[in-house]
């Protein structure tokens, strides 16, 4: 097993949950104006033809896609699970600039038994944690239960 796990493999949805209120934008929050669903239309005006007309990437959609989905879908379904919450000290971090987002990055998805230590990357073995508890745990193995994970020896 490599480490990454085959998107195919996670059993958990790994898409966006929503962030806003329905019926307003993923990225910015506004209201949403006619058929868009998800994230602000983009209209541009084409003086050729006279009108206006939508664009399908508009700049919240890439912006949005850059924030979340830049993240194999194992780690999305991992914070998704967790809540997007350190299970070590309960952080739940926003953004400062968007308070409605969580701030992913001061959040790590840990191998509870490290790769190093013969862990695998399993959604069993998989946790969320804060940067500040995940860089202070390090590669040890913290639960004496999971000793038994997988043939440890210590």
């Amino acid at each position: 097993m490599g480490r990454y796990l085959d998107a195919s493999s996670v059993k958990m949805e790994a898409s966006a949950p929503s962030f806003v209120e329905p019926g307003h934008c993923l990225w910015c929050n506004r209201p949403l104006t006619g058929k868009a669903k998800k994230y602000c239309s983009l209209k541009v005006f084409d003086p050729k033809e006279f009108r206006y007309t939508n664009q399908s990437e508009s700049p919240c959609y890439l912006s949005f896609f850059a924030y979340f989905y830049h993240r194999p879908a194992y780690q999305r379904a991992v914070l998704i699970r967790d809540n997007f919450t350190c299970l070590k000290c309960g952080l739940h971090p926003l953004r400062e600039d968007r308070p409605w987002l969580p701030d992913l990055s001061r959040l790590h998805v840990d191998h509870i038994v490290p790769i190093s230590k013969a862990g695998y990357t399993e959604m069993t073995n998989l946790r969320t944690l804060c940067a500040r508890c995940n860089l202070k745990k390090g590669a040890k193995v913290e639960d004496p239960d999971l000793r038994q994970y997988r043939m440890f020896d210590n």
